[in-house]
């Protein structure tokens, strides 16, 4: 793809991306095999493009053949620019402000200044000119239909400057409703922003209470990350994650004089280290607490709930009735000095805003094995915004929704989405593919999508689509949902979906109550689930129960608790309400499913010769971490294994009810996992309530250690 006509070929007699050519006429299409050679741009009459020397004149004089009937193609699609139409009068009345514009079938517009319309139709191409920044699209909505092409940038030549997408208030399609940037039939939406070599990463060094910068895992600048971007910092305690905006990237600078090596500390509460949460403060004293290391006491506090946050001011030597740890601020040392840091050239993250807790980073070391309990540092920015109007949508929680459905796709990368989501209405989300069957075009990466009232991604009645490397900040209910039950052989990876407190994002949607929210929340499980990150939600991985035979167009042709596994490894989740990986009721079957994910013959128990027919090899989930979730499992799960699980200062190290022997034999429920609580971390306790019934649970290799320990640390017949 090079431009208009956006014709190139590979050397040699493969066409490089084949799907473009839909329009072209049978003999275009075989001849254009011939053509080598395309520059990067190619030109409205082809002349760039030459044959190779070694071509037979007759080879030669097929090839001029195949250039002649290119460029007869391209002469009937007209290529204008916006600016020169407008200067012309030649583009409609209606797409001038507040007119109803519409881009013809068989033209090329390219968008070379900024445009304000009540509607955007497009039938034709729309290009956004790469070239011009702060370029803006402002209208009520913007439909793409029939063979209409939405491009803003691609992936060999992205959206480097800033493009914004602007929808208003106030108009309507009967098709797609109100507020949206969608498209039907055989359209296409193409959206590429400036690539981050990293979306996410992952704090390197914990960054306590009152500082303004942060170690990260890898380098800002090599991920792409630029002084100005706002980035979000998840919570590992429970509490609050937080936006801050990145003043510089520079090498660290010393720690400020303070306190160091205190006693019993729970939460490093400000940047010289002098005010902590202390623990063992039953019935003590700020006072004391100060005195064990030598200094005095400067103040004291009742925390709020296991955070720096002050609940009520206390004297110095009073103490506060029934409480355990204090927050207690001692004074510096007379000779303390500034901390020097040699970072070896490594840059750090320089915030505007101060932190307001404690986050960790790095390894924390638990009986000789180190686990990365770090937070998610993600970037909220992206050179392409996708944004409207939204001064109530925090009251009528209605924003602008995105969609593509029909025999079209959508690939959208590296776009910030905001202010999205019509909260109870049906199919309006933030990023949504609809319907739109096999689609291994279709792909959402990179994109951050903030503040959503009602999901952040959907998966709607699609397969092979392509879900990676986003940030979901905020989105109320849903960060990433696969909608009916048939979708299959989706691919979700490393996302990283991040509330910033389940207050905010735990509510009643589409007829579901606050329990069905989720950081990602599955009906049926056969897709990929990949190295994705959630925290802060209700439930954080949810493979829901609710809809045993699906919902919607797949209602009654699916059975989703029955659905064998895709492939699950590597996901974390953490510091959420109840859930962390919650698999409700999963018995994966051998099915026979047609290529749209409906079932053939049913779910049946048993084959007909009445052996197990559940799924040889068990379905696996690997190298999950889980850690600060009230409780982690699932009611009732057979024919899953338990691969390399860690279990770490959950309030339940696991829960499941009920299972079943392994139709294949062999394998095990939990294989070299490892369950635990570390008496440091305030939060949990060892507890895991495993199941009865007549079948055999079985364990092999696996550690349990630490505390407190609950009723006992392994339990049956809950």
């Amino acid at each position: 793809r090079c431009g208009t006509p956006e014709l190139c070929f590979s050397a040699g007699s493969s066409l490089r991306s084949p799907m473009r050519f839909r329009s072209l006429p049978l003999e275009a299409l075989l001849l254009s095999a011939l053509v080598v050679g395309c520059r990067s741009s190619c030109s409205a009459t082809w002349g760039n493009c030459t044959a190779p020397r070694d071509l037979s004149l007759m080879q030669f004089s097929r090839h001029h053949v195949a250039v002649a009937a290119l460029t007869a193609a391209s002469s009937r699609t007209s290529v204008h620019r916006l600016s020169e139409l407008r200067q012309s009068g030649r583009a409609s009345a209606g797409c001038a402000a507040g007119g109803a514009c519409v881009v013809p079938a068989g033209e090329t517009w390219v968008l070379d200044e900024s445009m304000d319309v009540d509607t955007l139709r497009i039938e034709g191409t729309l290009e956004w000119d790469t070239s011009k920044d702060d370029l803006e699209l402002r209208a009520g909505f913007v439909m793409v239909v029939g063979d209409g092409h939405l491009i803003i940038g691609t992936q060999e030549q992205p959206m480097e400057k800033r493009a914004t997408i602007y929808i208003k208030e106030g108009q309507t399609n009967e098709d797609l409703g109100t507020r949206f940037l969608g498209g039907v039939g055989n359209g296409k939406i193409d959206i590429h922003g400036r690539k981050l070599q990293r979306t996410w990463t992952l704090l390197s060094k914990t960054a306590v209470a009152g500082e303004t910068q942060l170690y990260l895992k890898d380098d800002p600048e090599s991920m792409g990350w630029r002084v100005g971007d706002r980035i979000g910092l998840a919570t590992t305690s429970r509490g609050e994650s937080t936006v801050h905006t990145i003043a510089a990237i520079a090498e660290a600078e010393g720690a400020p004089p303070g306190c160091d090596d205190l006693p019993d500390v729970i939460k490093t509460c400000s940047a010289n280290r002098c005010r902590v949460l202390a623990g063992s403060m039953t019935d003590q004293t700020c006072d004391h607490y100060c005195g064990l290391s030598g200094l005095t006491c400067a103040a004291a506090f009742e925390e709020v709930s296991d955070d720096c946050e002050i609940q009520a001011v206390l004297a110095c030597d009073e103490t506060w009735p029934g409480t355990s740890d204090l927050i207690c601020q001692c004074n510096p040392p007379a000779d303390s000095q500034e901390q020097t840091v040699s970072t070896g050239g490594q840059k750090v993250l320089h915030l505007a805003e101060p932190l307001r807790d404690e986050h960790w980073g790095g390894f924390r070391n638990v009986a000789g094995r180190n686990l990365e309990m770090a937070a998610e540092v993600v970037n909220l920015d992206r050179s392409v915004l996708i944004t409207g109007d939204h001064d109530d949508f925090y009251i009528s929680n209605k924003g602008l929704h995105t969609i593509m459905t029909g025999t079209g796709y959508i690939d959208m990368r590296y776009t910030r989405v905001e202010y999205c989501g019509q909260r109870d209405v049906m199919g309006r989300y933030c990023l949504h593919f609809h319907l739109l069957k096999k689609c291994p075009q279709c792909v959402f990466e990179g994109n951050s999508v903030v503040d959503s009232a009602q999901v952040g991604i959907t998966i709607h009645g699609t397969h092979n689509s392509l879900v990676s490397n986003n940030v979901v900040w905020n989105a109320r209910a849903v960060g990433i949902y696969t909608e009916d039950g048939n979708e299959m052989n989706n691919t979700i990876s490393y996302n990283v979906v991040i509330c910033s407190h389940w207050s905010v994002c735990t509510v009643p949607w589409l007829g579901k109550d606050e329990i069905q929210n989720a950081g990602i929340y599955l009906v049926g499980m056969t897709n990929d689930l990949l190295y994705n990150r959630v925290a802060g939600y209700e439930n954080g991985l949810y493979a829901t129960g609710f809809y045993p035979q699906g919902q919607g167009s797949a209602s009654g042709k699916v059975c989703p608790p029955f659905s064998p596994f895709g492939t699950v490894r590597g996901n974390v989740n953490h510091d959420n309400r109840r859930f962390g990986l919650y698999m409700d009721s999963q018995y994966p079957r051998n099915l026979d499913r047609d290529d749209n994910g409906f079932v053939r013959s049913g779910c049946p128990e048993f084959m007909d010769n009445g052996t197990d027919n559940g799924v040889v090899p068990a379905s696996a989930v690997e190298d999950e971490f889980d850690y600060h979730n009230m409780l982690v499992g699932m009611y009732g799960a057979g024919d899953v294994s338990f691969v390399r699980y860690v279990s770490l200062n959950n309030a339940h190290s696991f829960y499941w009810k009920a299972s079943k022997n392994f139709a294949d034999g062999v394998s095990h429920h939990f294989r070299d996992g490892f369950i635990a609580n570390n008496k440091k971390d305030s939060y949990g306790q060892l507890k895991f309530y495993g199941p009865s019934g007549p079948f055999t649970f079985r364990f092999t290799n696996m550690t349990f250690l630490g505390g407190p320990v609950g009723e006992a640390a392994l339990c049956a017949g809950q």
